[in-house]
């Protein structure tokens, strides 16, 4: 009897300790949305990515691409911003073009391996394309180059 009352008071020991760690453990998980455009389209559109606390977008990207094998993406390291895409699908930012991310809409410059995420964000990716001054047409629409 001895016995069977010590497993009881270990097990509910045990109990009282797991439980707050698997309690915790789930309160830090979700998922985020990952988005990227190309002149206004969507190309990928990857719902439901798991996240965990502390995740940064470089990890969601990683995720993402497990979960959509179509989405790949290239980085490169700029040591004032960090590691910053370079390339997203089969869209590689050319010269005079780049990338930009946002998260929940708001823009963000920082690299992608420092920009931590939380639940629920959606990280948006576009690429901007920057046309010289004197390649922009006449706002008239005479077809004019502007110098």
């Amino acid at each position: 009897m001895k016995i069977l009352k010590a497993l009881a008071v270990t097990v509910l020991v045990l109990l009282l300790v797991i439980s707050p760690a698997l309690a915790d453990s789930s309160a830090s998980q979700g998922d985020v949305t990952i988005l990227v455009f190309d002149d206004g389209k969507v190309i990928f559109n990857i719902e439901e990515v798991p996240w965990v606390e502390g995740e940064t977008v470089r990890t969601a990207m990683l995720k993402a691409a497990e979960k959509e094998p179509s989405f790949k993406f290239e980085t490169d390291n700029i040591d004032a911003y960090g590691e910053i895409v370079t390339k997203i699908g089969d869209i590689k930012a050319e010269t005079e073009e780049f990338w930009v991310l946002s998260i929940n809409d708001e823009p963000n410059d920082i690299g992608i391996d420092t920009v931590v995420v939380n639940n629920g964000d959606v990280i948006l990716w576009d690429i901007e394309r920057q046309i010289s001054p004197s390649k922009e047409l006449d706002p008239s629409g005479s077809g004019e180059t502007v110098l």
